[in-house]
């Protein structure tokens, strides 16, 4: 399943704006697939801008997600440090190594505050509350971490498109689901993509991010009421969102979220996994 999106590269206009905005709010140079669907719609991306921007850009967002993080790395560490029992990373040379880990950490950071941010604005549908959209003023930063490029979907070899979407169902408790953009960073390494196919199953029927993510999404929608409370007041000639885009909204929310609150889980538990000694790529 995949969903129509603008990339990061084709944005013009006030969506580049606003992806922009969201780069420097989040710290990376990572624009989440949530964001570039939304902007398919016209006005969808504009109008929750205008309801979570201002969390966003004040940091209020980023430090309520340092609570979420905190759920996955309470975990044991031994627990963390088992994963699925299966190697991941050995195929990786020692730059490429580096290089998905950094990718990694980038989405490990994004990720809690855009499940926060996604809550916020299924609050604001519920409660019928208006936004005004105001164009962001971006200072662009150069010090913002580069990724690896986001592969595309069409076009691929189809043993990589079935890996990418056990991947997907893997991750969304095998219901077949969107892929997860941060596999798509892989798709040069079809055989680290295999490996993490042996390294998450365990990990997805056994139920250890199950009961994880289940957590942080309960502590996601407590944070998200407590942000929402707190939102500036609603300004002159703020408008809701019309009847196509708020059926979007309703739609992307119910997706993404609880597997957003998944991905931190799996993300946590990969990146332990990537940096246990011996685990640092096979070719220097």
């Amino acid at each position: 399943m995949s969903l129509a999106e603008i990339n990061a590269d084709d944005a013009t206009g006030d969506t580049k704006r606003i992806y922009e905005a969201i780069e420097v709010a989040l710290g990376v140079r990572l624009v989440n697939l949530v964001y570039r669907h939304l902007a398919t719609v016209p006005g969808a991306l504009e109008w929750a801008w205008a309801v979570v921007g201002q969390p966003f850009q004040t940091g209020v967002i980023k430090e309520h997600s340092e609570v979420l993080v905190s759920l996955v790395t309470g975990v044991n560490d031994g627990q963390l440090a088992k994963g699925g029992g299966s190697e991941v990373g050995s195929c990786l040379t020692s730059t490429e190594h580096s290089i998905v880990c950094d990718t990694l950490s980038a989405y490990n950071r994004a990720n809690p505050m855009n499940a926060i941010g996604l809550l916020v604005i299924a609050l604001a549908l519920k409660a019928g509350r208006p936004a005004r959209f105001h164009r962001p003023e971006v200072v662009i930063s150069t010090t913002l971490p580069e990724l690896l490029p986001l592969g595309r979907l069409e076009g691929l070899n189809p043993q990589i498109t079935e890996t990418l979407n056990t991947l997907a169902s893997l991750t969304a408790d095998g219901e077949p689901r969107i892929v997860p953009s941060l596999y798509r960073h892989f798709i040069n390494w079809p055989a680290f993509l295999t490996e993490l196919v042996d390294w998450l199953e365990p990990l997805s029927t056994g139920g250890t991010i199950d009961r994880i993510s289940m957590q942080i999404l309960v502590r996601a929608n407590e944070i998200a009421k407590q942000v929402f409370s707190e939102l500036p007041v609603v300004e002159p000639v703020s408008v809701s969102p019309d009847i196509e885009t708020r059926s979007t909204l309703i739609k992307t929310i119910e997706i993404f979220p609880p597997t957003i609150c998944r991905m931190i889980v799996i993300g946590a538990m990969l990146c332990d996994a990537l940096r246990r000694p011996g685990l640092s790529g096979t070719v220097g």
